[in-house]
């Protein structure tokens, strides 16, 4: 092996993308000057991925689209995350800051919406996609007439498996 190609598997450009992984590949390179150690652009970055989302959200859900993501304090850390929602003519939500999830959601219920998907922009379940389900079975319970669908988080799936792919080759 001459060349390895490092793909970050992130869906945001945050700390770890911009800082923490190019230092490591910095210092393994360093440590290996026979090897060349190249960073591909990380998964978020991909031009198709906002097709992929589409389509999981035509294929498994069904009426408005809330996209739920961790949120950043950064400024400017969650304009990706809004392009995505309005290139998928959804609305954005946040877990950490605003807008929150119940925040998006309410204004869409008010204006008649009687089925929403949201869909978690997270890579794999865990402690935040746990509490939004728990937020989302609160909301059932206070909107009866409302139809929530909770999709799972992204995953391992094949769709997400040719990006990374596509990304390193």
């Amino acid at each position: 092996v001459k060349t390895i190609r490092v793909v970050p598997v992130f869906l945001l450009q945050g700390v770890h993308v911009m800082e923490d992984i190019p230092e490591e590949i910095h210092q393994a390179q360093q440590a290996l000057p026979e090897l060349t150690i190249e960073i591909c652009p990380h998964l978020g970055s991909h031009p198709y991925l906002k097709q992929v989302l589409y389509k999981k959200w035509q294929v498994e859900g069904s009426g408005a689209l809330v996209l739920v993501a961790h949120g950043s304090r950064r400024a400017g850390g969650n304009d990706a995350i809004l392009a995505t929602a309005n290139a998928l003519e959804g609305e954005a939500a946040f877990w950490a800051v605003s807008p929150k999830l119940e925040e998006a959601i309410m204004p869409l219920i008010q204006s008649g919406v009687q089925h929403l998907t949201i869909l978690p922009y997270f890579l794999f379940a865990g402690k935040i996609t746990d509490a939004i389900h728990q937020a989302i079975h609160d909301l059932e319970e206070r909107f009866p007439e409302v139809t929530f669908h909770l999709l799972p988080p992204l995953g391992p799936t094949e769709p997400m498996a040719s990006l990374v792919t596509d990304l390193a080759l």
